[in-house]
């Protein structure tokens, strides 16, 4: 069996659907695939490598979790933007894809809408500082642990016995 790169070509490039005038193609999709990809691991880079050095300067303003919660909400922003402007260098017009951000507000408001509390939540314990990584945690359910991790919608603990528990931030009340 030979191959055929001209039917491979135009297979790769054939619309599979089309949005607001956008046509959908497998080429178009894996390119976004590899830039949402790349964009992830640029985030992630760009945490670890603000962190390191911001605690390497010694800053006597900026304590351990002032730097995390800084280093995670330029994450945040870095996959927002860079999910923009992938769409874009794809080709996708965004305008046209109002309807189905309506769309997708209309999910959040129904069937999303725990995630995103968690989500905002997050995002408030991380610039209000009420709860910092490193904390000794006692929850109501009984676990005890430390505070290892705060991402966008859980809390990351760990309990005295080296298990590591995940409890949903807008559900974590805590007592220090």
């Amino acid at each position: 069996m030979s191959w055929d790169w001209n039917n491979l070509y135009a297979w790769i490039y054939s619309p599979i659907l089309t949005v607001g005038g956008t046509e959908i193609t497998l080429a178009r999709i894996g390119g976004l695939v590899l830039m949402l990809l790349f964009v992830w691991w640029l985030s992630s880079v760009l945490e670890s490598a603000l962190r390191r050095l911001a605690l390497r300067g010694h800053h006597a303003h900026a304590t351990s979790s002032t730097v995390y919660a800084f280093t995670r909400l330029v994450r945040y922003v870095v996959w927002i933007f860079g999910t923009v402007i992938g769409l874009n260098v794809m080709g996708f017009d965004l305008t046209s894809l109002a309807f189905l951000g309506g769309a997708i507000g209309l999910g959040i408001g129904f069937g999303l809408q725990n995630i995103f509390q968690n989500f905002i939540s997050g995002i408030i314990i991380l610039v209000e500082k009420t709860l910092k990584v490193g904390d000794f945690v006692d929850l109501q359910s009984g676990t005890r642990g430390t505070v290892v991790e705060i991402g966008m919608r859980y809390t990351r603990i760990t309990t005295n016995d080296a298990v590591d528990v995940l409890v949903p931030i807008r559900n974590s009340s805590t007592t220090r």
